[in-house]
């Protein structure tokens, strides 16, 4: 019976061990989630993709979120570093 106490509690021991240079870390959900500094609701505007590039170009803002006229989806359109527009559509 001591010899299997010992043969038992010695397994447990060899269970419980992790891989040489495995750290466990614990992160808390809290520590996940970035702080939200500022919430702005807006409006997107039902237009087509040239009409953004307009509205981009005569307010000098870096995007502008509006709702493409023909597919009724969300769209961003963006100044790029280069000085050309992109455009994020939304896929499927």
């Amino acid at each position: 019976d001591k010899i299997e106490k010992q043969l038992k509690k010695h397994l447990s021991k060899l269970r419980g061990r992790r891989p040489e240079g495995e750290v466990e870390e614990s992160i808390t959900e809290e520590e996940l989630e970035e702080p939200i500094i500022e919430v702005e609701r807006l409006v997107a505007k039902p237009m087509d993709p040239e009409e953004a590039a307009m509205q981009i170009n005569l307010t000098n803002q870096d995007f502008i979120v509006f709702r493409n006229a023909k597919s009724q989806e969300i769209n961003v359109l963006y100044k790029k570093k280069d000085g050309n527009l992109g455009l994020i559509e939304p896929a499927g």
